[in-house]
C-alpha cells in the first residue's frame, strides 16, 4: 500500500453506499443496519471495539454556561442509556471521558448517575431555579454539532430531553465536517 486517503463524510449511510459501490475500502456503518449487513455481506463486516467518548464543549465565559448550576442541571438530565442504546445503537453509556477498557484506568462512579432519572430531574430543576431559570424565564441556548448523522441524532435527543425535563429551549445548529479544526 502506497497511499491512504481518508474521506470525511457527513453520514454513515453515504459511507456504506460508497463501500457497496466499490468507491471506498473501509467505512463506518449505521448501527441499525448491522443485522442486514451481516446477512447481505457475510464475512465482510468487522465490528471493532472503539475506545471513544463524545462530548460537548461549553463556553464557560458566557451565560448561561458560566454558571456551574446550569451545566450540572444539563449533565444530570442526560439519559445516557437512551443515547447509547436507542440513538447510537450498540454502545455502552459513558459516565467518564476515559472508556473503562483502557488498561490501568479505574473509573470513579458518580453517585448522582446511580440515582433514578426522576430524582436527577428534580435536582436539575432545583439547580436551574437557583440559577434564575423557570417556566417564565426558560433556559435558552444554541447547540452546534457537525452534520454526521449520529451526531445529529444525539443533538436532537439531548435537546428533546432537556426540553421535556427542564423546559429548555435549545436551538440546534449544524456545521459541516469541513469547518471542524
Amino acid at each position: 500500500m502506497q497511499q491512504v486517503e481518508y474521506l470525511a463524510l457527513d453520514n454513515s449511510v453515504t459511507g456504506y453506499n460508497r463501500y457497496r459501490a466499490g468507491e471506498v475500502d473501509l467505512t463506518w456503518v449505521p448501527a441499525q443496519q448491522i443485522p442486514a449487513i451481516e446477512k447481505s455481506l457475510p464475512g465482510e463486516l468487522r465490528i471493532i471495539p472503539r475506545l471513544n467518548s463524545e462530548y460537548y464543549n461549553f463556553n464557560l465565559e458566557k451565560p448561561p454556561f458560566n454558571d456551574v448550576r446550569v451545566r450540572r442541571a444539563l449533565y444530570l438530565t442526560v439519559d445516557r442509556q437512551l443515547i447509547a442504546q436507542k440513538v447510537l445503537g450498540l454502545r455502552t453509556p459513558a459516565t467518564t471521558l476515559t472508556p473503562p477498557e483502557v488498561k490501568g484506568f479505574s473509573a470513579t462512579t458518580f453517585d448522582e448517575l446511580q440515582k433514578p432519572l426522576s430524582e436527577r430531574v428534580a435536582m436539575a430543576k432545583a439547580l436551574l431555579k437557583q440559577a434564575g431559570y423557570d417556566a417564565s424565564h426558560p433556559l435558552r441556548f444554541e447547540l452546534f454539532y457537525n452534520k454526521y448523522d449520529l451526531h445529529e441524532k444525539t443533538a436532537i435527543a439531548l435537546s428533546s430531553e432537556w426540553k421535556k425535563w427542564l423546559g429548555a429551549q435549545v436551538t440546534l445548529r449544524t456545521m459541516g465536517v469541513e469547518n471542524l479544526s
